[in-house]
């Protein structure tokens, strides 16, 4: 089981741990999702592929307390 952090900004994931019931703040930047999931969204390669070339620092973000992968449309 995992447990993602929220950007407190944004609805992008800025990290993901396995799940030790983490909640609250993380580190100043995020907070820690309510929800837990069982298994990370796996990332389409042209996706992997954008994201590297352009210095994207996360293609994760949250919907509907559920982990999803960004389009190439989002990220740019």
């Amino acid at each position: 089981m995992y447990r993602a952090v929220k950007d407190i900004n944004s609805d992008k994931v800025i990290a993901i741990a396995t799940d030790e019931s983490q909640s609250g703040s993380y580190h100043d930047v995020g907070v820690w999702c309510d929800f837990i999931f069982e298994s990370i969204p796996i990332i389409p390669q042209e996706v992997l592929d954008y994201a590297l070339e352009n210095h994207i620092d996360s293609v994760f973000k949250i919907v509907d307390n559920t982990i999803v992968c960004k389009t190439i449309l989002e990220l740019s």
